[in-house]
């Protein structure tokens, strides 16, 4: 009996030995706009591109990355999350704005009470 008792603590060593390392998700609380098709030249309407990273953050919330270019937003971004950080570079992230129907860049509903939203480190102009 001790004997089986030993092959089967041995065989599960064994197995949990040469398990598969464990497979993690990306991490998806940051996003730059840049993967997923903003263009940062001025002449691109890359408001989808800004959506589509606020879109795909998880529900609460991360980091926006804009790297430097010159974004030209026609559209209303809605930021439809709890606790979105939009961060720059500085002046060499620079969001341009086309005169519209629309008088609001990025457009906050109401969310949670102690939501943090941030746009920090880019330069703002209007066409």
């Amino acid at each position: 009996m001790k004997q089986k008792f030993v092959a089967l603590c041995a065989v599960i060593v064994l197995v949990l030995a040469f398990q598969p390392p464990h497979i993690t998700r990306a991490d998806t609380s940051t996003i730059s706009v840049r993967d997923l098709g903003a263009k940062g030249d001025g002449v691109t309407n890359d408001g989808p591109a800004f959506q589509q990273a606020i879109n795909n953050l998880p529900t609460a919330g991360g980091t926006v990355f804009v790297p430097a270019g010159n974004y030209l937003i026609t559209t209303q971004v809605n930021i439809n999350r709890d606790n979105v950080a939009i961060l720059g570079v500085g002046n060499e992230s620079k969001i341009s704005i086309k005169p519209g129907p629309y008088n609001t860049v990025f457009m906050i509903p109401s969310l949670e009470n102690n939501s943090k939203q941030i746009v920090r480190n880019i330069s703002f102009s209007r066409l």
